[in-house]
């Protein structure tokens, strides 16, 4: 019998910083939402330069450097769509499906996720999200209950 080795992925959680998430529920496309986050919460978010890409989806990200606080705050797509062909064995098997990724699928009716880095008081941010007429919801999860909390390290 063979040796077996053991791959050890503790780098995760040293990577683990505490931050606080917020999920939204809103049909505005993302730089829509980002302009009213600017709006109605005084940020300035903006596009990053690379979407968060994890290999079958990417996610597109807004961020915010709030020096005075000495906090980030970045608003991320939580769905990504996209159509992908379907080979199969039969005559009239094959063609194009949508498929939806999450990237926190244990919550996959959010839209959005924002994470704020240093675990700030969210209810005063949260408050000003609601006053957006286009956020049908918006609230707070705990992190550290999730499973997919690894994809949003980065």
């Amino acid at each position: 019998m063979g040796t077996v080795h053991k791959l050890s992925l503790d780098f995760y959680e040293e990577a683990w910083e505490p931050f606080g998430l917020l999920a939204l529920h809103c049909s505005l496309e993302d730089h829509s939402l980002a302009y009213r986050l600017n709006e109605h919460a005084d940020i300035r978010l903006m596009r990053t330069e690379v979407d968060l890409d994890m290999g079958t989806a990417c996610f597109s990200c807004f961020e915010y450097e709030d020096q005075a606080l000495g906090r980030t705050i970045t608003l991320i797509t939580n769905k990504c769509r996209k159509e992908e062909k379907v080979v199969g064995a039969g005559l009239f098997s094959e063609g194009i499906r949508n498929v939806t990724y999450n990237l926190v699928p244990e919550h996959p009716r959010a839209d959005y996720l924002i994470k704020m880095q240093q675990e700030p008081d969210e209810s005063g941010f949260l408050e000003k999200i609601r006053e957006i007429p286009q956020v049908v919801t918006a609230y707070a999860i705990d992190p550290e209950g999730l499973k997919s909390k690894n994809n949003l390290i980065f």
